[in-house]
């Protein structure tokens, strides 16, 4: 039962203002750092980055030429059959696809142009186009011939899905869950049309970031779930279940948006300890009936606050009425609370929610700033390089919270010489990461440090170009 609050501030301080948190600091984990028996102070970028993608590689090289022989064979022998494809050029696929997010064509053929004003030298020296172009087309994840749940529109990808949730990294107190969306106007059964998304058609994909913008969880959209009815779960109810089924009893704080927010979910959530600030819904199923908008007559700056034993149910209007549900702060007054010049005052427990929310929004815009992606209609590939992108910035975020030395420009000094498959099999060092996948090392570096990279902040694109062609021209590739 909801009740109305009592609590009087304490010391005459207004439990409102930032200066006076009024908050329960409630015992959580450490602060988000890589787990030591995967990533040392001696790990390069190219010995986390295989944590991910040695077990994946594997996996893309066999599902990609039982692909290709089973399309060989359906042709009766009418084209020239091509040899298997290796790891160590599937390694070389993976780096020419990362290195082209930095050096921006019109289309794919330019890469290996002739032309003066587009060449590069290095795609042609380091893979032929027909082979890059044989490794595209029949890039495949899963054997389309086994046996499958009927029910997982996902099972194309799902093993890779699988591999990707393993875990080298502890997650930092505060945690975050959102929903992003993965541009794709082809044809599949789950896609998406949010006409006030910037990306009005795609894949809806939902993740749990940590304050350091880690990815630690993640889940597709796909659609109304019969199992999901069964168990008289909302859908995102079971969403936020799924996604926090690995951090549970350990003391998470966890934020969200009130797509997700609901009384039940975070009366769940708290007997996992899991703890749970958001926005809400007025009119959600469980909320107090006298905080709905029928109901409410709030002027700038009146709060009204209702409680149910730990929970805290709140209504506050700046512009407009706004909801929030949290059981991580205590309770505060009721009143009008405006300055001098009569703006409403914020109130700490949305001072907060602002500062911790949007790390899923932040990983997603950094993910994409050098994309990998290709313009393709088959969703398996779009979901492929977006995950690629993803782990590309775990990577860097792993390497940077180990303790090891800084990302610096010194690991991408010669990004555009030597065969991006040499030292494959090899032990990976500093030089092996520099030959290997130069486009690892530079993918966050170029002007800018890692704490601008962690805070979203982007380089200038000229300047990055400068560079680029500066180094290119002193290595002769141009």
């Amino acid at each position: 039962m909801w009740q109305v609050n009592s609590h009087n501030p304490r010391s005459g301080h207004c439990p409102l203002t930032p200066d006076c948190v009024y908050c329960t600091h409630l015992p959580g984990p450490p602060k988000g750092k890589a787990v030591r028996q995967h990533v040392t102070v001696q790990s390069t970028p190219l010995s986390v980055l295989m944590l991910f993608f040695r077990e994946i590689i594997t996996l893309l090289v066999v599902e990609t030429n039982r692909y290709y022989h089973d399309c060989f064979d359906s042709t009766d022998g009418q084209h020239h059959p091509q040899r298997d494809v290796t790891e160590a050029e599937m390694f070389v696929f993976l780096a020419l696809t990362l290195q082209m997010g930095h050096t921006i064509q019109g289309k794919l053929e330019d890469y290996w142009t002739k032309l003066k004003q587009l060449c590069c030298a290095f795609y042609r020296q380091t893979m032929a186009h027909s082979r890059f172009y044989h490794i595209l087309r029949f890039l495949h994840f899963a054997d389309n011939n086994r046996t499958v749940d009927s029910h997982d529109r996902l099972w194309k990808i799902r093993d890779l899905f699988e591999i990707l949730r393993t875990k080298f990294y502890n997650p930092s107190e505060h945690l975050v869950v959102d929903e992003v969306t993965v541009k794709f106007k082809g044809r599949v059964i789950f896609k998406q049309y949010i006409p006030k998304k910037h990306k009005h058609f795609g894949i809806k994909m939902y993740k749990l970031c940590d304050a350091n913008n880690y990815t630690y969880d993640m889940d597709a959209y796909l659609g109304k779930d019969g199992q999901r009815v069964a168990q008289q779960l909302t859908a995102t109810h079971a969403t936020v279940t799924n996604l926090t089924r690995r951090v549970e009893g350990v003391g998470h704080k966890l934020y969200m948006d009130n797509f997700f927010s609901s009384p039940d979910l975070y009366d769940d959530l708290i007997q996992k300890k899991i703890y749970c600030c958001g926005t809400v819904r007025l009119n959600r199923r469980g909320m107090p009936k006298d905080l709905k908008h029928k109901t409410l007559r709030l002027k700038r700056g009146d709060i009204r606050v209702r409680t149910r034993g730990d929970l805290t149910a709140v209504a506050w209007r700046d512009k407009r009425d706004m909801g929030m549900l949290t059981n991580i702060h205590d309770p505060s007054s009721e009143g009008n609370f405006q300055d001098e010049h009569g703006n409403a005052i914020k109130p700490a427990f949305v001072a907060d929610y602002n500062r911790h929310m949007g790390c899923v929004d932040k990983a997603d815009r950094m993910a994409n700033g050098y994309t990998s992606s290709h313009r393709t209609w088959k969703w398996t590939k779009k979901l492929f390089f977006h995950l690629l992108d993803m782990t590309i910035l775990n990577t860097y975020i792993l390497l940077s919270t180990c303790g090891g030395k800084k990302i610096s420009q010194r690991f991408s000094t010669h990004p555009c010489q030597g065969d991006a498959g040499k030292g494959w099999a090899q032990t990976p060092t500093i030089q092996g990461c520099r030959e290997t996948c130069p486009c690892i090392c530079e993918h966050y570096q170029i002007g800018y440090t890692p704490q601008q990279a962690l805070a979203g902040m982007k380089p200038d694109q000229e300047a990055m170009s400068r560079v680029f062609r500066a180094r290119c021209n002193a290595n002769g590739d141009v």
